[in-house]
C-alpha cells in the first residue's frame, strides 16, 4: 500500500518461523514508525503494522538464517537502536507487545482479539526472559477473549492454552499445570482431526511429563510416553522430529527407573523402529533428522550403558560421542559439555569417583565457555559416584549448598531439580 508516500509491506499474521529473519524484523520495525509518523500510533492498519513488528523481532532469533547473523549484524546499513543479539531481541519484542497491548485496548477495547494477541505475546516473552511468575496473569487475560472468539476445536486455541499450562509449570505451580495440561491432551484428542497424532497433542502430553518428572513421578511419567508413542505411531514419518526428542526424554526417565530392563528395552525398540522408517524415506538425509537420531542414539546409548554398568557400554557411547562431533562441526563445544555430562552421569550411578571427577575437571578446563549449571551438574554426578560407592558424605555437603545458594529466575529450577536428584539418592 502507498500511504502519504510511504511504501509499505503487507505482512500476514503468522508466518512460518524460518521466514521470520532479522532483516524481516528491522523492516517490519521501519514500517511501522513510518506509519505511526503519518497515520498516527491508533489508526488500525498501524496497530497491524506494530503487531507484525512485534511478532516478527519475537521470532527472528528461531529463523534459519541465524547461523550467519554475526556476519549480519555487523553489516553497514542497519540504523542505530536495531536489536543485534538474541537478548535484544528479546527485549525488543517484550517492548512492542507491551506497548501493543496498551494502543489495542484504548483504540479497540480490552476483550478485541488485537488486544488478546498482544497480551499473549508480552505473556510469551515474559516467559521466555525467566518470569513465569508474572506471565500467568497475562495469559489469562489473553486466554479469557481467546476463548470467547475461538472455536473450541481450533488447534491455534490449544497451542496457547497448552503454553498457558507450561508457563504454570515454570512457575513452580505443577499441580494446576497438570490439571490445565491433561485437559489440553484430552481436547486435542477430542477436536483436532488427528486428534493424538499432531504436533499440538505432543507438546501437550510431553509438557504433562515434564511436569510428572519435576513431581517424582517417574513410573507415571513412563506411562505417558507409552501413551504418546502409541498415539502418534501411525504418523511416525511426519512426526518424527518431536518423537525423537520423546525417545531421548524417555530415555532420560529409564535412566532413573533402573533396574527396569523391560522399559529401557521399549525405548530401545522405539529408536530402532523409527530408525528404519526415516531410512526409508527422504528424511533420512535431512540434516535435522539426521542430527535428532544422533542425539536420540546418544541418549538411547547411555541409557543402556548405566543399565548394564559394563565398559563396552560406555565405548560405544564414546563412538556416539565423536560421530555427533564430526556431524555437527559448529556445535563442537556443545558436543563436548553434553559428553562430559554424559560420562559424569554414568560414572554417578557406576559409583566410579575417579571417572566422575575427571569428567568435572575436564569440564573445568573449558573455562568461561562452560556456564555454572553444568560444573554443578557434574559436580552433582561426582557426590552420586561417592555415594554409590559407599560415601554418603559428599552428596549431604553438596544437598546443604543447594539449600544455600542464592536462587534466580534463570537457576532455580535447575537448583530444585539437583536437590531433588540428591534427595532420592539419599533415601533410596
Amino acid at each position: 500500500h502507498c500511504v502519504t508516500g510511504v511504501q509499505t509491506c503487507a505482512l500476514p499474521i503468522s508466518w512460518h518461523a524460518g521466514d521470520a529473519t532479522p532483516l524481516l524484523a528491522w523492516r517490519a520495525e521501519a514500517v511501522l514508525e513510518d506509519l505511526q509518523a503519518h497515520l498516527g500510533r491508533l489508526h488500525p492498519w498501524t496497530l497491524d503494522a506494530h503487531y507484525n513488528a512485534a511478532f516478527a523481532t519475537y521470532r527472528a532469533p528461531e529463523s534459519e538464517g541465524w547461523d550467519s547473523f554475526d556476519e549480519l549484524a555487523s553489516a553497514p546499513g542497519i540504523p542505530e537502536g536495531r536489536p543485534r543479539t538474541r537478548e535484544e531481541f528479546a527485549a525488543r519484542a517484550l517492548q512492542l507487545f507491551t506497548e501493543l497491548e496498551d494502543l489495542a485496548s484504548l483504540a479497540l477495547g480490552p476483550r478485541h482479539l488485537l488486544t488478546a494477541l498482544a497480551a499473549l505475546g508480552r505473556a510469551q516473552q515474559v516467559m521466555l526472559t525467566g518470569e513465569p511468575a508474572r506471565a500467568v496473569p497475562q495469559y489469562e487475560r489473553a486466554l479469557a477473549t481467546l476463548d470467547r472468539v475461538m472455536q473450541p476445536g481450533s488447534e491455534k486455541l490449544r497451542r496457547v492454552s497448552t503454553g498457558y499450562g507450561i508457563c504454570l509449570w515454570r512457575a513452580g505451580r505443577h499441580e494446576e499445570a497438570l490439571s490445565v495440561l491433561e485437559e489440553q491432551v484430552r481436547l486435542c484428542e477430542t477436536h483436532i482431526e488427528t486428534g493424538g497424532a499432531n504436533w499440538t497433542t505432543l507438546i501437550a502430553r510431553r509438557a504433562v511429563t515434564g511436569v510428572l518428572r519435576e513431581l517424582g513421578r517417574r513410573e507415571d511419567e513412563a506411562a505417558v510416553f507409552a501413551e504418546q508413542w502409541d498415539a502418534a505411531r501411525p504418523r511416525l514419518d511426519e512426526l518424527a522430529l518431536p518423537l525423537l526428542k520423546d525417545v531421548r526424554w524417555a530415555a532420560e526417565t529409564q535412566r532413573h527407573l533402573i533396574p527396569d530392563p523391560a522399559g529401557v528395552e521399549a525405548v530401545r525398540a522405539r529408536y530402532e523402529e523409527m530408525v528404519t522408517v526415516l531410512e526409508d524415506t527422504a528424511l533420512g538425509e535431512d540434516p535435522d533428522h539426521v542430527e535428532a537420531i544422533l542425539e536420540t542414539r546418544f541418549a538411547v546409548l547411555r541409557m543402556e550403558a548405566i543399565e548394564r554398568r559394563d565398559a563396552p557400554a560406555l565405548a560405544k557411547l564414546v563412538e556416539a560421542e565423536q560421530e555427533r562431533a564430526a556431524s555437527r562441526p559448529r556445535m563442537l563445544l556443545t558436543v563436548v559439555i553434553e559428553s562430559l555430562m554424559g560420562r559424569g552421569s554414568i560414572a554417578g550411578a557406576l559409583g566410579d569417583v575417579p571417572s566422575a571427577e575427571r569428567a568435572l575437571a575436564e569440564a573445568r578446563a573449558l573455562g568461561e565457555d562452560v556456564n555454572p549449571q553444568v560444573l554443578f551438574d557434574l559436580e552433582c554426578s561426582c557426590a552420586l559416584a561417592a555415594l554409590n560407592s559407599g560415601n554418603p558424605g559428599p552428596a549431604r555437603d553438596l544437598l546443604r549448598r543447594c539449600e544455600e545458594l542464592e536462587e534466580t529466575p534463570e537457576t532455580r529450577r535447575w537448583i530444585k531439580g539437583q536437590a531433588r536428584r540428591l534427595e532420592r539418592a539419599l533415601k533410596d
